[in-house]
């Protein structure tokens, strides 16, 4: 696309033609997502980022007859929506680690208690998830200690089917707890 080219789209744009808004999203959303990435390092709020631009561009249609290159402008736009999120996630920091400070210093289990908490209650709605005879397997074998030939013969099946049973409950909490990051985050930093 030739300047000439692109100033035409401009002006359509301008005139609130969504066509041109497109052909400008698909020339430089990758462009405009690379730069908000190298400023944030977090692939997901970029995207969020750029989205937002691109609405932004959308809703000053008829106020863009100053912009001369749509590049500059949109990574403008990105760039200060970038260093607004910084300062906003920056503000979540303190406020988190004051949090946390608050709990060491009135009361040094708090924290420890808080996870503990948090974390038994999503354990337990991660094993209320699971199929009802997996989630017996699991109960019997974690929560009454019961043998694998124990469970066997009370459910009526074989060694080995148990022994598939809870080992598919602890992939499913495994998998689980990968998405529970912020607790693992916590964790790791204060132990």
């Amino acid at each position: 696309m030739t300047s000439l080219d692109e100033k035409k789209i401009l002006e359509e744009l301008n005139a609130g033609n969504y066509q041109a808004f497109t052909v400008l999203y698909e020339k430089y959303w990758e462009t405009l997502f690379l730069y908000v990435q190298r400023i944030i390092h977090n692939e997901s709020e970029a995207k969020d980022i750029i989205q937002d631009t691109f609405l932004t561009i959308w809703n000053l249609k008829g106020k863009l007859g100053h912009v001369h290159s749509f590049k500059a402008y949109a990574l403008t736009i990105a760039g200060r929506k970038a260093l607004r999120h910084i300062r906003n996630h920056a503000h979540k920091t303190e406020l988190i680690d004051g949090f946390i400070t608050f709990l060491k210093d009135h009361e040094p289990n708090a924290l420890d208690q808080l996870i503990k908490n948090e974390l038994a209650v999503f354990v337990n709605q991660e094993i209320d998830k699971m199929p009802e005879r997996m989630r017996e397997t699991y109960k019997k074998s974690r929560e009454e200690g019961l043998s694998n030939r124990e469970i066997a013969a009370l459910m009526e099946v074989s060694d080995q089917t148990v022994k598939k049973q809870i080992n598919y409950s602890l992939r499913h909490l495994r998998l689980g707890l990968s998405k529970f990051h912020v607790l693992f985050i916590f964790c790791f930093l204060f132990q």
